[in-house]
């Protein structure tokens, strides 16, 4: 059963390529059930502000909390420039969720981005509404 707009799209667009579907709905699912749902929202919600793209109908307040804002942080240089990530923002991120936490959250983050960048794709292309 599709989760957001971004599965509507997949579910349309990959069709015809089943096997591929269902690996990036396991990514999704996976990502998921690693990441708080809080966490999780936030890195959704700010990779698309930043990528132009909707979040949905679902309004995410903004970070809060010292944990939430240094998540916050380092979605938004894993965004623009994944390179220019440092182990400045890696540790303030571990130092609220642990070590494992925080690459728990890098993993979960790079799913999230590569689905809202594939929508951005699928709008510039004339594919997605």
């Amino acid at each position: 059963m599709p989760h957001d707009a971004t599965d509507v799209l997949l579910d349309r667009l990959l069709a015809s390529d089943p096997p591929l579907r269902l690996s990036l709905a396991r990514a999704r699912d996976a990502a998921s059930d690693a990441v708080e749902q809080r966490l999780l929202d936030l890195a959704t919600a700010r990779a698309a502000l930043l990528l132009g793209v909707d979040a949905g109908p679902e309004s995410v307040s903004p970070a809060g909390d010292d944990r939430e804002r240094a998540c916050v942080a380092l979605v938004d240089q894993m965004v623009i420039d994944v390179t220019g990530v440092d182990d400045v923002l890696v540790q303030r991120v571990a130092d609220h969720l642990g070590d494992d936490g925080a690459a728990t959250f890098v993993a979960a983050t790079l799913v999230v981005e590569q689905r809202i960048r594939l929508r951005a794709m699928w709008h510039h292309l004339g594919l997605a509404p």
